[in-house]
């Protein structure tokens, strides 16, 4: 993977998160206080049937999940439960992650590249996508799941790798809740933001870089949050002071043809608002995952 990455021209490389479940289900082995519970009836279908996307055209998805049920289906239902917080977080994954780690830079050996970077799940993904059965609040809930992954997050850091936060809920909220405004999702996305940057306080800007993205999700896509709607939560915030979120690199989904009004808008964006700073290195290629 990594040997690829170099051979393509690519010289901020990553592991491509080979030694994980999933960019987010890796969680269920690295933490305590989460168990595989039933959902109540009713719910057991994927979340994203809720959406707007799905309710918006219903007919394509119901197409689609029949065609797909003889390969294992479209993916992301609940039929078999959701790992759902059932006691006190804690992390239990230094081993994991210092395999990684490991591995890592065993592939990285003799090969030529600028920088490394490590993914790792946001404690607001985590929070908005599996349940909470014991803490009080949803506040307590998040604030816990920013106290455990801050030691996987220090562990990537110290390791001498860049730290890059997946957070693909940021922007596809507004998507999957019909329900809300723009206004509202914005003020959910501030709420998150506070909560990244307390998990990666005392950790240094240039070592942190932040994923978000549309998700995946082959189908119609009309739905998405306008780009002129996020950059008030999602890129202007700065680590000037601890209250803001300073993300040192920022990766848009650029590779197909339905997203290339990000890259104009975002670049148009950095133009204005980063003068002072790198986040979109023009005469570099990075990678998302690999």
């Amino acid at each position: 993977m990594v040997r690829k990455q170099v051979e393509a021209g690519i010289d901020i490389v990553t592991d491509g998160e080979q030694g994980k479940e999933s960019f987010f289900g890796y969680i269920n082995d690295r933490f305590n206080g989460f168990e595989l519970q039933p959902v109540p009836p009713g719910q057991e279908r994927n979340p994203r049937a809720a959406g707007r996307e799905y309710l918006a055209f219903p007919d394509y998805y119901a197409w689609s999940e029949r065609i797909a049920a003889s390969a294992g289906g479209r993916g992301g239902d609940r039929t078999h439960g959701v790992y759902t917080c059932t006691g006190p977080i804690s992390y239990k994954g230094h081993a994991a992650v210092q395999a990684d780690i490991a591995t890592l830079k065993t592939a990285l050996h003799g090969l030529s590249h600028e920088e490394v970077f490590l993914p790792a799940i946001a404690p607001s993904y985590i929070a908005a996508t599996l349940p909470n059965a014991y803490y009080r609040s949803a506040e307590e809930y998040e604030q816990a799941l920013c106290d455990a992954l801050r030691e996987e997050y220090h562990a990537i850091v110290d390791a001498g790798f860049i730290l890059q936060i997946d957070d693909p809920r940021l922007v596809s909220y507004y998507m999957m809740h019909p329900e809300l405004s723009v206004a509202d999702c914005q003020r959910w996305a501030a709420q998150r933001v506070e909560a990244i940057n307390d998990a990666i306080r005392n950790i240094p800007p240039e070592q942190v870089r932040f994923h978000t993205c549309y998700s995946i999700d082959v189908g119609p896509r009309i739905h998405e949050m306008a780009m002129q709607d996020k950059p008030r939560h999602q890129f202007i915030y700065t680590r000037a002071d601890s209250s803001r979120l300073y993300w040192s690199d920022i990766s848009p989904e650029l590779s197909t043809r339905r997203f290339t009004h990000v890259q104009s808008v975002f670049c148009l964006c950095t133009a204005y608002l980063l003068v002072e700073r790198r986040f979109l290195r023009h005469s570099r290629l990075h990678s998302a995952y690999m």
